[in-house]
């Protein structure tokens, strides 16, 4: 299952490449600064949990 959704990313992404040129790497730019943010705010919450709950 993971090997054909590389595969299908691999084929989706040159197609798009071929329309987009380089405008096609700012989706998974976004996507990646994204997740980071939505990580760091995970994490920000998990800690002001974890310090309310032992103060």
């Amino acid at each position: 299952m993971i090997i054909s959704f590389f595969f299908l990313g691999g084929i989706l992404g040159s197609f798009l490449y071929l329309y987009f040129q380089l405008k096609t790497l700012l989706f998974p730019l976004a996507l990646l600064l994204f997740a980071l943010w939505y990580d760091t705010l995970l994490f920000k919450y998990y800690r002001i949990k974890r310090k309310t709950r032992e103060g």
